[in-house]
C-alpha cells in the first residue's frame, strides 16, 4: 500500500486515505497526520480538513502532539472555524494520548484565529476559557486581535462611505458582552503579571 509523503501528488491523497481507512475500518492517528501534512505542504489545507475530523470525531481518535499542530496550523490556513470548534472542544474534553501535552501558547492563538477568520467571536472567546484551564497565558497580539473584532461591532458603515459609531442600543448585546469578558480577563492577568513582578523582586532582594 501507498503511504503518505510530502511528495504525494494531491491528487491522489483523498483516494489513498479512503483505501486506507476502508482497509483496516478506522483510520491510524499517524495516517491522520499524514495526509494532514501533505495537504498543507500543497498549500492547501482545507482539501481534507473536514474529512478527517469527521473521521476523528466518528472513531474518536486520540490525538498526540505532532498531529494537534498540524490541525491547528490546518484550521488557521483554512480559516475554518467550524473545524477549529471541532479541534478544540476534543481538546478540552481531554481527547489526546495519555501523557500528551494539550495545548501551547501558538495552538491556542491558531485556533483562536481560525475562529475569528470564520466570525465565530464566541469561539475565540472561549479558546481564553481554556487557556486558563491549561495555564496558558495569552500574549498581548492575541488580545489586541480580540479586543480589535469585539469594537468592530461598535461601528457601521457609512452611505458615504467611512465609519461611524453606532447609536446607543444598537450596539450588539452579544458583542459588548464580549468585550466586557475579554476587559476582565486584561485586567486580571494584568494584576497576576503585577503580582508576580512584585514577588519576583521581592525574592531578589
Amino acid at each position: 500500500m501507498k503511504e503518505f509523503s510530502k511528495d504525494t501528488a494531491l491528487t491522489g491523497v483523498a483516494e489513498i486515505y479512503n483505501v486506507l481507512v476502508e482497509s483496516s475500518g478506522r483510520p491510524d492517528i499517524s495516517v491522520v497526520r499524514d495526509v494532514m501534512e501533505v495537504c498543507c505542504a500543497h498549500k492547501q489545507p482545507d482539501k481534507m480538513l473536514v474529512t478527517v475530523m469527521r473521521d476523528i470525531e466518528r472513531f474518536d481518535l486520540r490525538l498526540d502532539d505532532r498531529t494537534i499542530r498540524v490541525l491547528a496550523s490546518a484550521c488557521e490556513k483554512a480559516r475554518d472555524a467550524r473545524s477549529a470548534r471541532k479541534l478544540l472542544e476534543r481538546l478540552r474534553e481531554g481527547r489526546v494520548i495519555e501523557g500528551v501535552k494539550v495545548a501551547s501558547l501558538q495552538i491556542c492563538k491558531q485556533l483562536s484565529q481560525a475562529l475569528i477568520s470564520g466570525g465565530d467571536l464566541e469561539g475565540a472567546l472561549s479558546v481564553l476559557d481554556a487557556m486558563k484551564e491549561w495555564d496558558v497565558v495569552p500574549d498581548e497580539r492575541m488580545y489586541t486581535v480580540l479586543l480589535s473584532r469585539c469594537e468592530r461591532g461598535r461601528w457601521r458603515s457609512r452611505p458615504g462611505g467611512g465609519y461611524e459609531e453606532r447609536e446607543e442600543g444598537a450596539y450588539p448585546h452579544s458583542q459588548s458582552t464580549h468585550l466586557y469578558r475579554l476587559s476582565a480577563w486584561c485586567y486580571n492577568d494584568s494584576l497576576l503579571y503585577q503580582t508576580g513582578r512584585s514577588r519576583s523582586s521581592s525574592d531578589a532582594l
